[in-house]
């Protein structure tokens, strides 16, 4: 990329046009953009941004799996691929929306930056009216333009000075929002601009402004400056004016985009760096995406699923690998004798096959109920009236939804100064004179000690002499310029704000400083109307520098006395004062724990003789050409001697309110926290303390580099001291320059990689990266772990991203820090920072816009994390435990089924079915994730302590994921083994196929799921009630479309047609709806009171704790908010002083009494600027209506979102269109109910629960009771069973062999008599059983899917598709070469054994009536083809002859019945009916004709004479289940109430000592301490 030569700019006014357009430039716009997208590459962004989530790129991958086993011959895919893609395509389809409003808000932050307003002059035919002065966006302004800037705004671009309202164009400029320093920067305008301006003005009534304005036109030149670049130290250029040789510029002639204009009333500048080329913006890093901490440790936890499900696939692969042999013998499941081959080897494709059926193991829907509860969360954040700044109109907000969890994990907070601890505004509060203080600190604003200062001044003529000469001082010594604004109001012009402090609040105490001359300054002394004008003759200013730390001047008062009058730092001054013991010690003690700023006066009257001597040593030092500087401080010391101290001023630098509460609750919470800061080394100090980040009590290290000494040495020494400080229970603190830092960060090289101090290699406290830590880092980070506080001053905006990033990369475990700012100074560490924070201050909206969370205060800060980030973390976490845990109950159910399926890899539930498991459990653990509040905002806030659950990720680890698979294991065993003994009373009550099973199954998850998320849910409103409410709706509604409209079922599996409808109408399924979740509610609620009962949290530790009963006890309590942060130490240290004089004194040379003298009078009117605004207003007035233009300012600036009228504009001032939305549901204060698992509560839910389950047991064994079965077994091994826990009992079993011949042509006929055991009301059934029968395999499932036989028994037979629809040769084609009609491994293994029954006194057998055998849906849709009984095909009557009549062909009940699959290895199929009673002891003759080949498959076949029950079957293995476990639950209530007698823990007390990562609970009453136990157990 070729560099850019320097730019030439033109210096001249551009031409006014009609409409405003800007001139084309060929530089960019003077616009930022911190947004994401754009409309052209949000989707492939977006995109390639959530396929970085781990379970985004798993599912992709896992849908490609899919397709690829669907569709090719490389595996079995037995799971369609649209399945999961689609639940895909939906989960990131809204991720993306919330993504797209995300960036929409910074979309427009950035149009509310661009379209603030700027003052352009233009000119009309080359002359200057009110008219052409124009207000325009900062987005309009282009390279070239004049702009007029008013004191107090933001610079909106680089611009060159060209004329200033300060003496010779001087003007100052606040660059704290750039690198952090408070002291103003002195700047000045162009030279030759100001000569040739300064030629042209004229003494009239104008104001300076308006007359400089006019003389513009006569500028002509250019100016040329280097190209663009990012240095903010540095600048070169021109100025080629002409009639004037040309001037060089440099960094004193340019004043930078986002710096303040201060103590000046205006600048006019050219414009000569724009938008993305201006110094600012070229300093800012682009805002790279961030991904929470939290979702690092989603998508390990990841890792560990796709483990587990990896382990589940290999375990089924063996064994299918182990049985394969076996089952290719099963001639209905492989009639050719063999598998279909597939291309990968058989280990590694069938291990797909597995993997990709226990692909829900990872839940899909994590991210969607994540992006949703983020999205809640930023708008509770938001809404917060708390967090609302109602002076400012400026709520809190969350810029970056996904990070809402990582601010209940912070553990290292990075905050800037100024503008976010103090307001960087100075107030004189108390001052010591003569031995009295005066004043005091407290929220009224100004110096509130004159009333008393004055009394005493009136009372005692020493007092008042005293209090005079205490106030001359700061009257007369000082360099502040006095001018008028357009108002004739008087303004102070100050070069710090402590000056400027002090000469204001010495005038508020009548000696008022009105202006100065070229011989001196005039103080107006007195009250109206007895003012006195006192003009003092400066005859020698001694400016200040930081090495002398002091300021004189020597003054001759209107008495002709000489005096010289001096403040300074109070060590400085001791040693000048006549007499140390005048310095009031006690005072400046007492100041300095109030946290105020000392400043020390002086005086001394000055013999004549001496001032004459001295007075020719300071002009030969101010003449000199070398070592001026040196000479004049030289001349300076040798007559600032013997003062007479004449008292002491406060200052306070004003803190944001409630800085020092929140810092202390920051601590308590455990966080710690760097100060990062551009001030020096002693103005961070006195930070420290006034903010209360340091305390006295503290031991506080200060690292620096010193001359001649390392480094390395300085920090070992520094290890040594925080060590025995952190012994001794002292808390540490270390302060750190930006010098030292400099050093500690810099490369090492391969020579002193070598010599690195073992030592620090091995620290645990870090893991070092020898490429990118510096050569000093590792041993500066073990003692900065050490340290509660770290203070880094003189740092620059890059070094501040450095520290971050030194915390971030290298501290194990890897913390989350959060960096916290309000200046573009700051960007670059809060975009480092995995959570950044801006304070929407007076700075500019560049931190805000980079930051993830904006708030109005610092003080929102300790809400922002101690309330909404300890309950979004617990939120956060406890639907990610939610979420992984129902998936892991699925997924281990399909695991059970694939032991009951032959290993194959069938699902247990249909594809659509299963696939909407996600979406139906989404919304009542969303309502979890959106309303939950352990414990109250109150009493998070005033027990810090509890945010250490997210602080050490006590809520989502390791052992909560562990413990979450043991529960999923759990439940998912409770289902399968109730679901396995139902299942013989569903099969007999017809609803013992695949789909009616599944779906059943399916259904009682889906309940026990919503009751998991109810259990987990401590916080009830009507919100969470309507939510459980929504997911069974949900449920009921996808039942509906899927199932009951014949559209849907038909296109994705037409037998699920009207299941639900078949599942609800049976009775073992409501047994069952009951008992899963009763079962589930015991175990959950009784592990849940062992856990708190013998490792209790320090939440429920709390709650106890807030018994008032157990209060008056004595039992401990948390610290509360009234503790100090700080541990006492047995020696402490005395308290420091703090200077302020040398806080913000703006940098550049000193500058001399000349430079000072009177300011134009009027050169504080801004008229023009006014009156163009006015202008403006009243031109969008007659725009109106239509107006869609926004126009925005910073400040005090005229802003109009849409333009009514100037009247319009000031009423709106007193509306807050920002203000948070009040409702109860905003503000998180819906009425709700807390459950908490108490004692009592779990004895009666144990006993409840047990009498249920007792109650269904009896109620199921009753009803059972009038089951009657008479089975008779015919093949295979006596008795067995495949399937375990299945109520096989008859009451009468006859084993009869009759083994059938190999051919399904032929048959053998079999007859046995038996006696019936008890009276049989009809209908009796005739069911014919076959154990094990894999009707449940893959293959077989699928033979009567869409895609297979279904079109042919709806009546679609095409020979030209039917290779596609019947695979298998042998199921397709007969042995006599015809084709089979239906075809299919299901339709060709019809059941054709035929059954006679007659009463032995009877002739003839009794009628069986095949009526009503199937499912009266599956026969109204079934149907035989237009060419049915044609020759070439062999039909379904001609295959079973003796079963199936031609009439009926694929309508015969048996069949239809037939063809919907068994759900699991034990088949039962109806046979018939009898109408007829069977009575007790009556002998009946079954004549057998079994034809159905299974001999070779040890296949029992059994014929079984039944009489249902009301339940279906007998029922006794479950009902004496559910006594049985009715019983255990009732054992638990006196188990509970044992533990309560015997050997209860004490309320409000942990049970043990000392458990591992538990800390210690401060108690304020008591000096025993008490433990927390580790959170959740």
């Amino acid at each position: 990329m070729e560099k850019e030569p320097p730019r030439e700019i033109k210096i001249g006014v551009r031409e006014c046009t009609d409409h405003g357009e800007a001139s084309p430039s060929r530089y960019p716009a003077n616009t930022i953009t911190t947004s994401k997208y754009t409309v052209a590459n949000f989707v492939p962004k977006n995109i390639f941004e959530q396929l970085h989530k781990a379970a985004n790129s798993y599912f992709l991958f896992i849908s490609v799996t899919m397709f690829i086993g669907n569709y090719t011959p490389l595996f079995h895919g037995f799971i369609k691929f649209y399945s999961t893609f689609a639940a895909l395509v939906v989960m990131m389809t809204a991720s993306a929306v919330f993504a797209a409003l995300d960036d929409k808000r910074r979309h427009e932050a950035d149009r509310k930056t661009n379209s603030q307003i700027a003052v352009r002059v233009e000119a009309r035919k080359g002359k200057i009216s009110p008219d052409t002065i124009k207000i325009v966006q900062w987005a309009d302004i282009t390279v070239g333009d004049i702009l007029i800037v008013e004191g107090e705004k933001e610079l909106p671009a680089d611009v060159v000075p060209l004329a200033a309202s300060g003496e010779e164009g001087s003007c100052y400029v606040s660059t704290a929002n750039l690198d952090g320093e408070t002291n103003l920067k002195l700047k000045q305008s162009v030279s030759c601009t100001v000569k040739s301006i300064s030629g042209g003005l004229e003494a009239s009534g104008e104001p300076l402004l308006t007359q400089v304005t006019h003389c513009l036109p006569r500028l002509s030149g250019k100016v040329i400056v280097e190209a663009p670049r990012e240095s903010i130290h540095s600048f070169k250029g021109s100025v080629c004016l002409d009639g004037f040789p040309e001037e060089a510029l440099d960094l004193k002639q340019l004043l930078l985009r986002g710096t303040l204009l201060k103590n000046t009333a205006w600048v006019i500048g050219l414009v000569v760096y724009t938008g993305p080329q201006t110094r600012m913006i070229m300093n800012s890093s682009k805002a790279e995406a961030k991904f929470a901490n939290l979702e690092t440790v989603i998508n390990r936890s990841m890792l560990v699923v796709v483990g587990a499900q990896c382990l589940m696939a290999l375990i089924s692969d063996v064994l299918y690998l182990a049985t394969k042999e076996t089952f290719l013998s099963y001639w209905y499941l492989f009639p050719d004798g063999r598998d279909e081959g597939i291309v990968l080897p058989e280990f590694i494709g069938y291990w797909l096959t597995f993997f990709v059926l226990y692909s829900n193991l990872m839940p899909i829907s994590l991210y969607f109920t994540m992006e949703v509860c983020n999205a809640a969360q930023a708008y509770f954040i938001k809404h917060d009236l708390e967090m609302y700044d109602a002076e400012m109109d400026c709520p809190a907000n969350a810029r970056s939804t996904n990070l809402g969890h990582e601010l209940g994990q912070v553990s290292y907070i990075f905050s800037d100064k100024t503008g976010t601890l103090t307001q960087n505004v100075m107030e004189l509060k108390r001052a010591s004179i003569a031995g009295q203080i005066f004043g005091d600190v407290g929220e009224e604003r100004g110096f509130q000690g004159g009333t008393p200062l004055e009394a005493a001044r009136q009372r005692d003529p020493g007092q008042r002499a005293a209090i005079d000469a205490f106030l001359e001082v700061l009257a007369v010594s000082h360099t502040v310029v006095a001018t008028r604004d357009q108002s004739g109001a008087l303004r102070y012009e100050a070069e710090s704000p402590d000056e400027g402090a002090l000469v204001d609040a010495v005038a508020e105490l009548g000696w008022r400083f009105t202006g100065r001359t070229m011989q001196g300054l005039t103080v107006e002394v007195g009250t109206t109307p007895q003012v006195q004008a006192h003009t003092y003759t400066i005859l020698a200013l001694n400016a200040f520098t930081s090495a002398r730390k002091r300021q004189s001047v020597v003054v001759r008062r209107p008495s002709g006395e000489l005096m010289l009058l001096v403040k300074g730092a109070d060590d400085i001054m001791q040693k000048l004062g006549r007499d140390p013991r005048e310095l009031p010690e006690d005072h400046l003690q007492a100041f300095a724990k109030q946290g105020l700023r000392t400043l020390v006066l002086g005086r001394r009257v000055l013999p004549e003789q001496e001032f004459v001597a001295w007075h020719a040593d300071f002009v030969r030092a101010q003449t000199a050409i070398t070592d001026r500087e040196a000479l004049l401080a030289q001349a300076a010391a040798s007559i600032e001697r013997q003062l007479e101290i004449v008292g002491v001023t406060a200052i306070e630098d004003k803190l944001q309110v409630g800085v020092e509460d929140t810092i202390v609750k920051v601590r308590q919470a455990g966080i710690n926290l760097w100060v990062l800061t551009g001030d020096k080394l002693e103005t961070a100090r006195n930070i420290g303390f006034s903010t209360r980040v340091l305390s006295p009590e503290m031991e506080i290290l200060t690292l620096d580099v010193r001359p001649g000494g390392s480094l390395q040495e300085s920090i070992h020494e520094l290890g040594d001291k925080s060590l025995k400080a952190m012994n001794s229970g002292q808390v540490v603190a270390m302060i750190v320059t930006g010098r030292a830092l400099e050093e500690i960060m810099c490369l090492p090289t391969e020579s002193e990689k070598e010599t690195r101090d073992p030592a620090a290699k091995n620290s645990s406290y870090f893991c070092e990266e020898e490429r990118t830590m510096g050569i000093h880092e590792a041993e500066f980070l073990e003692v900065g772990m050490r340290c509660s506080v770290v203070i880094a001053c003189r740092v620059s905006p890059l070094q501040k991203a450095e520290l971050v990033r030194m915390v971030r990369k290298n501290v194990r475990p890897s913390p989350v820090t959060l960096a916290i700012g309000d200046g573009a100074n700051d960007v670059p560490m809060i975009q480092e920072a995995q959570v950044g924070v801006g304070i929407s201050g007076k700075e500019g909206r560049q931190a805000v816009n980079a930051a993830d969370f904006s708030i109005a205060q610092f003080r929102y800060l300790q809400r922002l994390l101690l309330v909404h980030g300890r309950w979004n973390y617990r939120r956060t976490c406890k639907f990610t435990i939610y979420s992984f845990w129902k998936n892991a109950v699925l997924v281990l159910l399909m695991f059970y089924y694939t032991f009951l399926s032959g290993f194959a890899g069938q699902s247990l539930f249909e594809d659509m079915v299963r696939a909407s498991y996600n979406f139906v459990l989404a919304v009542p653990i969303i309502a979890t994730g959106i309303f939950e509040q352990d414990v109250s905002a109150k009493e998070v806030l005033e027990n810090p302590h509890l945010y250490e659950t997210g602080r050490l990720g006590l809520d989502l680890n390791a052992t909560k994921l562990v413990e979450m698979l043991l529960s999923a294991l759990v439940h998912s065993g409770v289902i399968a083994a109730v679901m396995v003994m139902a299942y013989r009373d569903m099969d007999l009550s017809g609803v013992g196929d695949y789909y009616t099973f599944g779906t059943t199954v399916f259904t009682v998850m889906v309940i026990a799921m919503n009751y998991r998320a109810a259990f987990v849910t401590k916080t009830w409103n009507r919100l969470t009630l309507v939510a459980q409410a929504f997911s069974f709706l949900i449920y009921i509604l996808f039942l509906l479309v899927y199932s009951f409209i014949p559209a849907v079922s038909n296109v994705f599996q037409p037998w699920m047609y009207f299941v639900p409808w078949d599942m609800l109408r049976t009775p073992i399924f409501w047994i069952c709806v009951v008992t899963v979740p009763a079962l589930a509610i015991i175990i959950d609620v009784f592990k849940a009171h062992m856990l708190s009962e013998f490792y209790p949290d320090r939440t429920e530790l709390l709650k106890e704790r807030k018994d008032p009963s157990l209060q008056a006890n004595g039992s401990p309590t948390l610290q509360s908010n009234g503790s100090s942060p700080f541990p006492q130490s047995n020696g402490t240290p005395p308290l420091e002083r703090m200077t302020s004089f040398d806080f913000a004194h703006p940098e550049g040379d000193p500058r001399q009494h000349s430079q000072f003298e009177r300011a134009n009078a009027s050169a504080g009117d801004t008229s023009l600027v006014d009156g163009a605004r006015r202008c403006h207003a009243l031109r969008a007035d007659r725009r109106r209506p239509g107006q869609s233009r926004e126009w925005h300012a910073v400040g005090d600036d005229f802003s109009s979102e849409d333009v009514e009228s100037t009247d319009t504009s000031i009423s709106e001032q007193h509306c807050q269109p920002n203000a948070p939305d009040q409702s109860p549901f905003a503000q998180q204060k819906l009425r709700n109910l807390q459950i908490e698992w108490s004692a009592k509560m779990v004895i009666a839910v144990s006993t409840i629960v047990g009498c249920l389950l007792i109650s269904l047991g009896l109620l199921l064994l009753s009803l059972g009771s009038e089951f009657s079965e008479v089975r008779v077994q015919y093949s295979g091994k006596k008795g067995g069973g495949a399937v375990p826990l299945i109520d096989s009992a008859a009451d009468k079993f006859v084993f009869a062999p009759c083994e059938e011949s190999s051919q399904v042509s032929m048959s053998k006929t079999c007859s046995v008599s038996l006696e019936i055991p008890r009276d049989m009301k009809p209908p009796i059934m005739l069911f014919s059983t076959l154990d094990p029968f894999y009707q449940n395999f893959p293959p077989y499932v699928m033979s009567g899917g869409t895609s297979h036989a279904w079109p042919q028994l709806t009546g679609d037979f095409a020979l030209g598709s039917i290779d596609k629809q019947c695979p298998e040769l042998a199921s397709r084609v007969a042995p006599n070469g015809e084709t089979m009609f239906p075809c299919g491994l299901a339709a060709t293994s019809f059941f054709n054994d035929t059954f006679q029954l007659r009463r032995a006194a009877d002739s003839e057998d009794l009628e069986i009536s095949n009526a009503g055998i199937a499912n009266r849906y599956d026969v109204e849709r079934m149907a035989n083809p237009h060419n049915y009984g044609a020759t070439g095909v062999e039909w379904l009557f001609e295959r079973y002859p003796d079963v199936v009549r031609r009439s009926e062909g694929a309508t015969n009940q048996r069949f239809v019945d037939w063809m919907r699959p068994a759900a699991l290895p034990m088949v039962m199929k109806k046979m018939g009916s009898l109408n007829v009673s069977l009575r007790k002891d009556e002998t009946l003759k079954v004549t057998i004709h079994s034809r159905f080949p299974v001999s070779h498959l040890n296949v029992s076949k059994a014929v079984s004479i039944i009489a249902l029950s009301a339940v279906g079957g007998r029922g006794s293995v479950f009902g004496n289940f559910l006594v049985l476990a009715g019983g255990v639950c009732l054992a638990i209530a006196p188990l509970v109430l044992g533990i309560e007698f015997v050997c209860k823990r004490k309320r409000g007390d942990a049970r043990f000592r000392r458990i591992l990562r538990r800390e210690r609970v401060s108690d304020d009453s008591d000096e025993d301490s008490t433990t927390s136990s580790e959170e959740g157990g």
